[in-house]
């Protein structure tokens, strides 16, 4: 583990003033942005043109047709960025709306819905797929497959998207009942109580 954390420590860039974090081959920077001078920081004087020229020092160049950008306000007032390694090769970097970090949906708005979406409908896939494989199923076996391949889907990273609209809170609660209601006598027989436990 030194060599990953010496190369990050070596190579980290000094000379941005916006937030950085780096993962792996992942790269995210973050402002706030109250007006238009932070605006002209983050373009030219300071943040995108050290981050390039940090960039090519290193022998680490970024793909700018993966670079994006996204706002998160409530008035989504956005300007155009660029990057620049040569006066004749500058890319306009592009807008987005939803993004996937670690394995978790992020949209501009931060309502997490498209997350949410996509953890249920993997959630309850996985349970049709348990139904269709069993005929006759014992407690611990239904309760082994679910806490291990339904809940991580549920709960994995619930810190960072905890759903706090109504229609949000209801479909997830709908995934975590929906198993023992779709599950008739003949599968099992068990209580919500011991599955949450």
């Amino acid at each position: 583990m030194i060599g990953p954390a010496s190369f990050v420590t070596f190579i980290n860039p000094d000379a941005v003033s916006s937030n950085i974090f780096m993962f792996a081959d992942d790269t995210k920077m973050f402002k706030g942005i109250t007006n238009h001078v932070d605006r002209k920081l983050l373009q030219s004087e300071s943040d995108i043109e050290n981050l390039v020229n940090w960039s090519t020092k290193w022998k680490l160049p970024f793909d700018s047709t993966k670079c994006k950008i996204m706002t998160l306000c409530h008035n989504q007032v956005t300007s155009n960025y660029t990057m620049a390694y040569t006066e004749s090769t500058v890319t306009v970097i592009a807008k987005s709306v939803l993004e996937k970090d670690l394995g978790i949906l992020i949209d501009n708005e931060l309502s997490f819905t498209e997350h949410i979406n996509m953890v249920t409908k993997k959630a309850n896939g996985i349970m049709a797929v348990i139904r269709r494989s069993f005929i006759c199923i014992d407690y611990k076996c239904f309760n082994l497959l679910y806490k291990s391949l339904v809940r991580p889907h549920l709960e994995y990273g619930v810190t960072a998207w905890f759903p706090y609209k109504m229609k949000d809170i209801e479909a997830v609660e709908k995934s975590r009942k929906e198993p023992l209601n779709k599950l008739n006598s003949k599968h099992i027989c068990t209580t919500l109580n011991d599955l949450q436990g």
